[in-house]
């Protein structure tokens, strides 16, 4: 009885560090992580813990995946991290948030984020908001909406062609106006816009 109780609790202990790694991080640790974490020479007995985690309903286990651990009753309210898809830019129309123009995921700290709703992130390319701080190469984060107020800055589509990332300006007789936060630049009058995201944050990975 003892050795089993132990075993148990060995198994308590390692479902309790995947699933605190996965809700701080985002990010699952390696089978040999886990073994080094349990002091266990080898990854044998970590498999196994983790074959009876998988039976008792708390994880999935995905064969030939590096950190192929599922973590099955977590929630995004548990979690203290979003999960942020980086989508191009680099597309017509609205097709910038279809599945097939997603380019990678980034796990970002909720606490960075004061507004509520789905985000996106799109790379920054040029430098006509060079003055508010967003350069060349950043991951900027996006909330996806199609509504903004005078002076806050959008992700918005330019003749169904064109995104851009502008502050955005309406007159009281309608008309529309981007302005670029550099002053070498001239502001743009768009014949038609669409509002696709209010931008809340960026990410910069080149700290020069």
């Amino acid at each position: 009885m003892q050795i089993r109780k132990t075993r148990d609790e060995r198994k308590k202990q390692l479902y309790r560090y995947v699933r605190h790694s996965y809700i701080e991080n985002g990010i699952m640790p390696s089978v040999r992580e886990l073994a080094d974490y349990m002091k266990y020479g080898s990854t044998k007995s970590v498999v196994l813990l983790l074959r009876e985690l998988e039976r008792d309903g708390l994880i999935r286990v995905h064969k030939g995946k590096s950190r192929g651990v599922e973590i099955l009753n977590v929630t995004p309210d548990d979690r203290a991290f979003l999960e942020v898809k980086e989508v191009s830019i680099n597309v017509a129309g609205h097709e910038i948030y279809d599945n097939e123009n997603i380019l990678s995921t980034h796990f970002l700290p909720k606490s960075l984020f004061y507004k509520t709703g789905e985000l996106v992130a799109v790379k920054f390319s040029g430098s006509s908001m060079r003055d508010v701080g967003i350069l060349d190469g950043d991951n900027v984060i996006v909330k996806k909406q199609t509504t903004a107020l005078n002076g806050q800055i959008v992700l918005a589509m330019i003749d169904e062609e064109i995104a851009t990332i502008k502050r955005y300006y309406k007159s009281d007789n309608g008309v529309v106006r981007l302005h670029s936060e550099n002053e070498d630049m001239k502001d743009i009058y768009p014949e038609k816009l669409d509002i696709l995201g209010l931008v809340v944050g960026l990410v910069r990975n080149n700290i020069q």
